[in-house]
């Protein structure tokens, strides 16, 4: 099941409804891990992003400059 809730999943997991996979800064304080049993990952998960934009979309001078950096950041 998915939620876009970090909150609702980890409600959902202490009523004992599954487990789940989420961020650890999700439970990195110790009240955020009360009733969890976390795991940490091995191998560590990564993922991979992408910039989605319209073709005929006008971008603010703000919103280039963040795409500019996303774009070239994997390029170095």
């Amino acid at each position: 099941m998915e939620r876009g809730s970090i909150e609702a999943i980890k409600r959902m997991v202490r009523a004992g409804l599954g487990y789940s996979i989420v961020p650890g800064m999700s439970v990195a304080h110790p009240s955020d891990r009360e009733g969890l049993s976390v795991r940490s990952l091995t191998p560590v998960l990564a993922r991979q992003l992408a910039v989605v934009m319209r073709q005929d979309k006008i971008l603010s001078r703000g919103i280039a400059g963040i795409v500019r950096l996303l774009l070239h950041r994997d390029a170095g």
